[in-house]
């Protein structure tokens, strides 16, 4: 019997479930595909046409195929780009890959159809065992997946009356979206620019604003204080994996386990960011195990904690961030 699939968002999510579909179905199976922007196969994140906007991971581990760690090194080889398995690649080269990687299997596989559609998801209701998927049409399928990104980040509220300034987000001097090619046009005419959040956008921010060489200042607002980390010059040291996959973990005990493995790599002189990157494997498993309040835990007391640990940038990167900051650059907590 045939199963039919709907995947709202055209981004890296919902590519990677394609092509792994693509890749491995011995089923039937009808893929209903759906983005409002028609960004199929790199949505906003790997639209960039920035080379300085990088990958955070080495391409060594960014293959598409979990079963085929050197895809993408083997891409950029057949495609003579300049880039070994070690080197952090500009993102839309990455973009420009999985494109590729989408327009070479999308009829490879006899049965699995793909439609794509360049609409907006209005509504998602369920029905018995199927879901009701509303777009410009009904369509009734068997699974979802939302693969929807990062959304906007919310409007900064007035302090004077706690609610959203109409007057303040309709200004042409307010950016919402980070990735705004407006910004980066309008730079020169700002002496100052405000960045709110110090996070790895952050640091794609002021990547672009280098880049046409802003000469103006620029002040980073964070609520906590941290900064992205560079990742070290050469790959880690790989340490056993201490997670067991027939094993169900709760915080606490994963948060146990990383402490007892941290004081264990730095009785050895291993860097602690090797023990962060045993997890990666493994996140998604262990995030679906935790139980809801275990969840809200996490979010409450560690979540910007392990996204400094574990979303760290290129040195390339952080060299820049301290040329700005040497210069135009501050930071206030």
């Amino acid at each position: 019997m045939s199963k039919t699939i709907a995947i709202v968002g055209g981004g890296i999510s919902g590519t990677l479930v394609v092509l792994n579909v693509l890749k491995h179905s011995q089923v039937p199976v009808s893929i209903l595909w759906f983005d409002d922007k028609n960004a199929f196969c790199k949505g906003l994140a790997y639209s960039t046409q920035n080379d300085g906007h990088l990958l955070n991971v080495r391409a060594s581990n960014m293959s598409v195929f979990a079963d085929e760690p050197e895809h993408f090194v083997s891409w950029l080889s057949k495609n003579n780009f300049p880039y070994s398995a070690t080197d952090f690649v500009p993102r839309f080269i990455y973009g420009n890959y999985v494109l590729s990687t989408f327009n070479q299997l999308k009829n490879s596989n006899p049965k699995v159809t793909i439609e794509q559609f360049a609409e907006e998801v209005t509504s998602i209701r369920k029905e018995n065992q199927e879901f009701m998927i509303s777009a410009t049409q009904n369509h009734q399928v068997h699974h979802v997946v939302l693969g929807f990104g990062n959304f906007l980040p919310a409007h900064p509220l007035s302090t004077a009356t706690g609610a959203i300034s109409k007057e303040f987000i309709r200004s042409d001097a307010y950016y919402q979206q980070a990735f705004s090619e407006k910004l980066v046009q309008n730079a020169s005419r700002y002496q100052n620019i405000t960045i709110i959040g110090s996070g790895l956008t952050m640091i794609d921010v002021v990547m672009s604003l280098h880049k046409v060489q802003y000469q103006g200042k620029i002040q980073v607002i964070s609520p906590h204080g941290y900064l992205p980390q560079a990742h070290a010059e050469e790959p880690l040291p790989s340490i056993p994996s201490f997670i067991n996959e027939s094993e169900h973990y709760t915080l606490l005990q994963i948060v146990h386990l990383v402490n007892t493995q941290l004081k264990t790599a730095k009785a050895n002189q291993l860097h602690s960011y090797a023990v962060i990157d045993v997890l990666r494997p493994h996140v998604q498993r262990l995030w679906m195990d935790f139980s809801l309040d275990d969840k809200k835990q996490f979010l409450r007391h560690l979540r910007h904690k392990w996204g400094v640990a574990r979303h760290r940038a290129p040195s390339q990167s952080i060299q820049v961030l301290i040329i700005n900051h040497n210069t135009n650059l501050t930071f206030t907590c």
